[in-house]
């Protein structure tokens, strides 16, 4: 038996979950919402031009979601953005923006709006994260490594799914970056939040199943390493936007943003060793650098989806294309 719908509103902090969606999984996208409305929240979905627009509409009003429809793939920083101005529209103070494929579990919605509603805790706090559990290896990424300890604590950054966020806070640093598109929009924001004096937290308590890419684990010379196994465009906007990121931020935030490199670092050698597609991959990795070095911002430009279009046909079958 399913879960049976319950008002929750009452049981802390008022906020407005967002899910934002580009061709989504229409069984996931729909076991994702029925968690959010499970748990008694308000929810508004944003579709990026699916194809399959109509279908994601219908789900969503049977489900009561609100709705707002982009006739073209705007991006997510685009969305965020949308979703604040309808937050700040509706007075909620707080903001809770997931993935397509994020699916909280049972008690989440509660132990996050407590954590929200607890001035003491949350106080001078921008963004405030979940605690995951990847779908795929059922590896635990939101935890400290070090500790089971569930208590709220502060990090440098948190991705946007799951991130519950200040309205006014997030909107007063000039809401999220749309030049950046998609990938690094979540860890900008934080540092911007951070440089104007908000705290970023993890809720450990709030814990939600999703999906970081394809994730695999490997193991060389000892070292445990993980790849992700993103599409190549989602390569480009990796490397792209953390070079800005580090460019524009890294005097001010050398630790993050050291810790960004080393991801795209680590990034060129899982690709390399062990994804498949590599070829087209490292060629995006090499592409999302040029378009830094061009100041080139936003959607791909059709060099880039040509040229990465054309590796993908050009591709032998040990590349995996």
């Amino acid at each position: 038996m399913g879960r049976k719908f319950v008002d929750d509103s009452q049981a802390g902090a008022s906020l407005l979950a967002a899910v934002i969606c580009y061709e989504p999984d229409l069984g996931q996208l729909t076991a994702g919402l029925s968690a959010l409305r499970v748990e008694g929240l308000d929810v508004l979905v944003i579709d990026n031009g699916s194809q399959a627009q109509e279908r994601i509409r219908k789900i969503a009003e049977s489900l009561k979601c609100r709705w707002v429809a982009n006739s073209d793939n705007r991006g997510i920083a685009t969305a965020i953005n949308q979703a604040l101005a309808v937050a700040t529209d509706l007075e909620v103070p707080w903001l809770w923006t997931f993935d397509q494929d994020t699916e909280i579990l049972q008690g989440a919605a509660r132990a996050m709006r407590l954590v929200l509603s607890d001035p003491k805790v949350v106080g001078r706090a921008a963004l405030v994260g979940m605690r995951f559990i990847d779908r795929q290896t059922g590896a635990d990424y939101g935890q400290p490594s070090s500790s089971h300890d569930e208590s709220v604590h502060e990090v440098d950054s948190v991705i946007t799914t799951g991130c519950a966020t200040r309205v006014a806070a997030v909107v007063g640093v000039g809401g999220a970056d749309e030049r950046l598109f998609i990938d690094g929009v979540d860890h900008d924001l934080a540092i911007r939040c951070r440089l104007a004096g908000w705290r970023i937290l993890r809720a450990p308590g709030s814990v939600a199943r999703h999906s970081l890419g394809h994730l695999r684990r490997h193991r060389l010379l000892g070292i445990t390493l993980h790849s992700t196994n993103h599409s190549a465009l989602r390569r480009y906007f990796m490397a792209r936007n953390t070079l800005r990121i580090v460019a524009a931020h890294g005097l001010r935030e050398p630790r993050l943003c050291l810790r960004l490199v080393a991801v795209l670092a680590a990034t060129v050698v899982t690709v390399a060793l062990f994804e498949a597609c590599k070829g087209r991959k490292l060629r995006a990795l090499f592409e999302g650098v040029r378009s830094f070095c061009l100041n080139e911002y936003g959607p791909a430009p059709s060099r880039v989806v040509s040229r990465l279009a054309g590796a993908a046909q050009a591709a032998n079958p040990a590349d995996g294309a």
